[in-house]
């Protein structure tokens, strides 16, 4: 017989989710701490994040490389914005990581009252 819930997300459940991430918990271990299904703790989070755009955060992958200057940069045809690899894959936000204070790249947080509207917005 599965534990697992089949239920909506509450406010309680998005806050533990969040200390959990900043804790640096697999999604896994999260899901088996809440008794939902790792997807659906993967589908709440990646729905639910919240871009943060850093003043930095527009920089080119190859601004090391760039002989443009730096004020035209996105005009460049060589241009590609350095993303994360982190984000690109789950958890799919930045809480929890090491590297927070000193990255400058465009950000994806996950904030549990943000993310209990908007939820309770689309049903």
């Amino acid at each position: 017989m599965s534990s697992q819930k089949y239920n909506h997300f509450t406010l309680d459940d998005r806050i533990r989710i969040k200390q959990m991430l900043l804790e640096n918990l697999s999604l896994r271990k999260i899901a088996d701490v809440l008794g939902y299904n790792v997807t659906s703790i993967s589908r709440e989070i990646f729905r639910n994040r919240k871009f943060v755009k850093m003043i930095e955060g527009d920089r080119c992958k190859h601004i090391s490389k760039c002989r443009c200057s730096k004020t035209k940069c996105r005009s460049c045809p060589d241009y590609e914005e350095d993303i994360c690899e982190k984000l690109l894959k789950a958890p799919w936000v930045c809480d929890g990581c090491k590297n927070l204070k000193q990255c400058r790249k465009n950000r994806y947080r996950y904030q549990p009252k943000e993310a209990d509207q908007y939820a309770n917005q689309r049903w």
